[in-house]
């Protein structure tokens, strides 16, 4: 009776055969790689994205990036995986050049023109627009209009589709996360030094105009957003430190390797959205773990067994640890009772109530138009002729002014407390989904959402038994769902990130390619 041996490799193997990602990876993926990283860096620590230049930044590099990825491959290359062939069939490429004809269409089938009246300004109606058409409306560009849409979503899709095309394999695609990795090591780095010293400058370069100090997260002014960033990062470390425990277990038969640095990161990624105040990061962050955990203990069984449920166990002492913290420490223990309390009383909550009532006007909206929409960005100029219809609706608040290094009530000359009437932030309705529908309508939308169906379709087929890319595609996924009750897309950095997570979740469970 024969029994199988199975052989653990030399540690030498490794120096007479050259391994690791890196080496098996050409050249142009190693540019491209690069390229990426430096591209989905710009738009995060330009603000989030929001800065105007950087769009512009972004745009450039993207199509840079885009006409290497077709353009520069080893002579090698089988001809299936050359990169115009991939580009060619993968459905994103189809649906992102569709939506922006769609768009376009918009922006020249003009039905309103933006006008400015004393200390005001609104949409003045204008004759000649094609009825059966996507409609669209001229404003300024560095305010928001269809082409500013567009400057919006283009990065993202170049980026998507240079990923897709240039990057051939699982090796790849390893690179390229792990330099954004290390990229947001940094930048959540920055973010607790910012949040410890209580910058009042954002990289202590830009003002920031906020309603209390530290209201800033990382390179975010708000901090709802910096918190769905870093979920983001802690799905692409939690998919690393899977793939690198399947990998080191398949090489030598342990799980312990440097691979292991990927977990505490990802903690102190975690640990970052307590800080920013986001009560939904904090849900968004509850559900990633406990996704990690089932992922976590599948990848372990497969190659451990029984072993593998020593990581829910961990993961539940670990929970009931940070929970006895908080419940032990009252101040936090206080502040958790308070937000709760406003959530679940609406009143309470001024900014919670006005999001019902702009859901509501968003709701109309798409009843008025639900075919072709209001155009392309048009939410923020077409919503305020609503508000007669909702009274209940309060676009404004008043707060006191504070000194903001004591605290104090700032008061005038004669004693009184002085107050100031600033609008509420609503130049986005604060749910993505129905903002989509809201300005490109039914048609418009359903572009989008088919382009999500064939994700999730290619997602199950591809990915179905590797935990690591399932990981990966849950930061994104994740974000998708927040969608509904924030605006993250509307701003370039998540979009970005996610246009191109969302991709290489796909290429993480690939396989190069043999050469013929």
């Amino acid at each position: 009776m024969s029994e199988t041996v199975r052989t653990v490799p030399s540690p030498f193997a490794r120096r007479r055969t050259p391994g690791g990602h890196w080496s098996r990876t050409s050249w142009p993926e190693r540019i491209l790689a690069f390229g990426l990283a430096v591209q989905l860096n710009i738009v995060l620590f330009a603000g989030g994205g929001v800065l105007f230049w950087s769009e512009w930044w972004s745009l450039g590099l993207g199509t840079t990036l885009f006409a290497f990825a077709l353009l520069a491959y080893p002579r090698e290359t089988p001809a299936a995986a050359r990169p115009l062939r991939r580009l060619l069939t993968f459905p994103v490429f189809w649906i992102g050049l569709l939506l922006l004809a769609y768009v376009a269409v918009q922006a020249h089938n003009v039905a309103w023109t933006y006008i400015r009246f004393g200390g005001g300004s609104g949409m003045r109606p204008v004759e000649g627009a094609v009825p059966w058409l996507p409609q669209g409306f001229l404003s300024p560009l560095e305010q928001e209009n269809p082409f500013r849409w567009m400057l919006r979503l283009m990065p993202a899709w170049l980026a998507a589709c240079a990923a897709w095309a240039g990057l051939r394999g699982r090796g790849a695609a390893l690179v390229t996360l792990t330099l954004l990795a290390l990229s947001l090591v940094v930048w959540t780095g920055i973010a607790y030094w910012q949040y410890i010293t209580g910058a009042e400058k954002m990289l202590w370069l830009w003002e920031v105009r906020a309603r209390e100090p530290r209201y800033f997260w990382g390179t975010f002014v708000n901090s709802n957003h910096g918190a769905l960033t870093l979920v983001l990062g802690q799905a692409l470390l939690l998919a690393l430190f899977l793939r690198g425990v399947r990998s080191q277990y398949m090489r030598t038969l342990r799980l312990m390797g440097p691979h292991f640095l990927y977990l505490p990161l990802a903690f102190v990624f975690a640990a970052g959205v307590v800080p920013s105040g986001s009560r939904g990061g904090m849900a968004v962050t509850l559900v990633l773990w406990t996704v990690f955990v089932l992922l976590g203990t599948v990848a372990l069984w497969q190659l451990v067994r029984g072993k593998a449920l020593v990581l829910p166990i961990a993961a539940g002492a670990l929970l009931l640890t940070a929970l006895g913290f908080v419940l032990n420490n009252p101040d936090v223990w206080d502040r958790l009772q308070h937000a709760l309390t406003k959530t679940e009383r609406l009143t309470a909550d001024i900014d919670a109530e006005a999001r019902t009532w702009v859901n509501r006007i968003g709701a109309e909206m798409v009843r008025d138009k639900p075919a072709f929409g209001w155009g392309a960005g048009g939410w923020r100029y077409f919503y305020p002729q609503y508000g007669a219809y909702f009274p209940e609706f309060q676009p404004t608040r008043r707060l006191l002014l504070r000194d903001r290094a004591t605290g104090e009530i700032i008061r005038n000359e004669r004693g009184r407390a002085q107050w100031r009437t600033v609008p509420l932030w609503y130049r986005q309705l604060h749910n993505d989904w129905l903002e989509l529908v809201v300005e490109l309508g039914w048609t418009g939308a359903s572009i989008v959402f088919a382009g999500l169906l064939w994700w999730l379709a290619a997602l199950a087929r591809r990915c179905a038994r590797d935990p690591a890319s399932l990981m990966l595609a849950t930061g994104p996924a994740l974000l998708l769902v927040a969608a509904a009750w924030e605006f993250h897309f509307r701003l370039p950095a998540p979009l970005l990130w996610t246009g191109v997570l969302m991709v290489l979740a796909l290429q993480l469970s690939s396989r190069r390619p043999a050469a013929t």
